[in-house]
């Protein structure tokens, strides 16, 4: 059976401290936004910055009048399993061109990596069988669903981002409508902006929810996120 899709390595959405300067996805998703012709146009031209002081239900981002929020649609527990079997690494020699990979006790268990991926496999799984009110009436604050269903009910315009790349030959869309279509339809009443964005081939794709309809927003090459491409480079030198 073809694999549709990859997930992106843990080291490029997590949060984490590179010599001292904070480096994350939400960087990233910033930069998406800045090089979005539509985006530009909602704003009038005017870029997006990050919100520095943020309270909870606060956006990530903003550019004048106009917030959005950053939501990242993975299981609690995939990025938990994900994190753990992260060697340790050491940055301090990153300017001459190399940085120091030492493994540890979980980042030599391959059952960390297994019940991660499991984690996400089921999470879909889990998203395409339920339809809105069951999605809904989940009650199990443990419920693998539960962090990406609370992300959809948050009164604010968001960038949902899914971390996975999929090939040219396969349809991005479809998959979107086939797994997370009932989770989005959680947001039908809420008078705001969702959009959605992953990675396929050398674009970010931005498709835009509204009602049951996917719109292709906008696409952006990942040469225009530095900050993707910087943490490309140090994924790989792992």
């Amino acid at each position: 059976m073809q694999k549709i899709y990859n997930l992106l390595p843990i080291m490029m959405i997590s949060k984490k401290n590179v010599n001292g300067h904070k480096v994350n996805y939400e960087e990233y998703l910033i930069e998406l936004l800045n090089a979005s012709l539509n985006f530009m146009k909602i704003t009038k031209s005017e870029n997006f910055r990050e919100i520095t002081k943020q309270s909870n239900g606060e956006c990530d981002a903003e550019a004048g009048d106009y917030q959005i929020d950053f939501k990242l649609l993975v299981p609690t527990d995939f990025m938990q399993y994900k994190t753990m079997s992260l060697p340790n690494i050491d940055y301090k020699n990153i300017k001459h061109g190399f940085i120091s990979v030492n493994d540890n006790k979980n980042s030599l268990d391959e059952t960390l990596k297994i019940k991660a991926n499991n984690a996400f496999v089921n999470y879909i799984g889990n998203l395409c069988l339920k339809n809105k009110e069951e999605l809904l009436n989940i009650k199990d604050k443990e419920s693998i669903l539960k962090s990406s269903i609370n992300n959809m009910l948050v009164n604010n315009n968001i960038l949902a981002f899914i971390p996975c790349t999929f090939d040219d030959k396969t349809d991005g869309m479809s998959f979107i409508k086939k797994i997370f279509g009932s989770l989005l339809s959680i947001r039908d009443d809420l008078n705001k902006n969702t959009f959605i964005t992953f990675l396929q081939g050398d674009y970010f794709y931005i498709i835009q929810y509204d009602n049951g309809e996917y719109i292709l927003f906008d696409k952006v090459h990942k040469i225009m996120l530095p900050t993707f491409n910087d943490l490309y480079k140090l994924t790989y030198l792992v």
